[in-house]
C-alpha cells in the first residue's frame, strides 16, 4: 500500500506542474504521511484521509476518476479485503 500511495503521490507532482518544487513535494508528503494519518493502516481513519488527499490533488490536476461504485464515479478502487 505505502509503495502505491509513493507512485501515486509521483504522478501527482508530475501533473501538477512542469517542474517539481522543494516546497510542492514537502507538501504532498505531509499530506500523506503526517501523524494525522496515523500509519495509513488499511480501512483506518488515516488511510481514508491520506486516500482524500490524493483525491484532492487528482481533481485539482484535472484528472477524472476511473472507477465506479454504484452509478458514481471514484477515484477509490474497490478492493475486497478479508
Amino acid at each position: 500500500m505505502k509503495k502505491n500511495l509513493f507512485v501515486l503521490l509521483l504522478v501527482i507532482t508530475g501533473l501538477e506542474s512542469k517542474t517539481q518544487t522543494i516546497a510542492s513535494l514537502k507538501k504532498d508528503m505531509y499530506g500523506i504521511a503526517s501523524d494525522a494519518t496515523g500509519g495509513r493502516f488499511t480501512a483506518s481513519a488515516g488511510y481514508l484521509k491520506a486516500a482524500r488527499y490524493i483525491e484532492m490533488q487528482l481533481r485539482a490536476a484535472g484528472i477524472k476518476p476511473g472507477w465506479r461504485e454504484g452509478n458514481k464515479k471514484t477515484f477509490l478502487r474497490p478492493v475486497p479485503f478479508t
